[in-house]
């Protein structure tokens, strides 16, 4: 076969044919089939976002990626513009015209993949901490025919619904929001259960003011004492009330975060 094409092609230079029309620009074709429609666009506030993800492009048309890279969830881009666009397979979306300080950086972005929160990544990284030390919580073995309550559970159930932007927000609702209320969930009964806010404690250690750090230094040592001192599978009254004060200043420092 590729050798007929080959005598096709010289045979044509031969006699002198044009071979223009033989020759498709694979970009023209690609942009003709994946260009996005500009359904709306208009002019918007000014607003400062941080990117938690998604691409950006050169035009609203979405056919070019942009070359330039950028930090996400830590640089800063200010959103101008905003349009409404059908995509080639007929999902409409939302894009936003963004650049930074510098100008630098610019061009279209999915509104989804913008936050107004800033240090996504710390309130994730914070996250994973936090979840990390509910192993210490007890895991309570159901007992036929009573009802019984397992903490690991409320902090699960909460884990998979909390989001970065409300890490350090608190709510009423079971099970919670925010890392507040996983924090709320670690008192001790026993001094080993109090590992559990003691490595809680430990994600946030020295982030706050200095007032706050020396009064959660203190009540941490006094945490760990039960802990090291104690029999630690034992009911323990001194655990738990050392536990939840640490408990209520440490929640408290975090919804300062915010």
């Amino acid at each position: 076969m590729n050798k007929l094409i080959k005598v096709a092609v010289a045979g044509a230079l031969v006699a002198g044919i044009n071979l223009t029309f033989l020759t498709v620009d694979s970009s023209t074709a690609m942009a003709k089939t994946t260009a996005a429609k500009v359904i709306s666009s208009k002019k918007i506030h000014k607003t400062t976002y941080y990117p938690n993800g998604g691409t950006l492009y050169t035009s609203s048309k979405l056919t070019t990626k942009s070359a330039k890279s950028f930090k996400k969830v830590k640089t800063a881009l200010y959103a101008t513009k905003s349009a409404r666009l059908k995509r080639a397979t007929g999902k409409k979306v939302t894009y936003y015209y963004v650049k930074n300080k510098q100008g630098s950086v610019k061009g279209w972005i999915g509104r989804g993949y913008l936050s107004k929160t800033k240090n996504l990544a710390q309130r994730r990284s914070d996250m994973r901490g936090v979840q990390s030390a509910v192993r210490w919580l007890p895991k309570v073995k159901p007992t036929k025919g009573m009802t019984t309550y397992d903490r690991r559970d409320d902090e699960n159930r909460l884990f998979k619904i909390m989001k970065p932007v409300n890490a350090y927000k608190s709510a009423v609702w079971y099970p919670g929001l925010g890392l507040p209320d996983a924090i709320g969930y670690m008192y001790a009964t026993k001094p080993k259960e109090s590992r559990a806010i003691l490595e809680a404690y430990s994600v946030f250690k020295g982030r706050f003011d200095k007032k706050t750090n020396a009064k959660l230094a203190k009540l941490s040592k006094r945490v760990e004492k039960k802990v090291n001192d104690s029999d630690t599978s034992i009911h323990d009254d001194e655990a738990l009330d050392a536990s939840e004060n640490l408990i209520h200043v440490l929640k408290k420092a975090v919804k300062g975060l915010d």
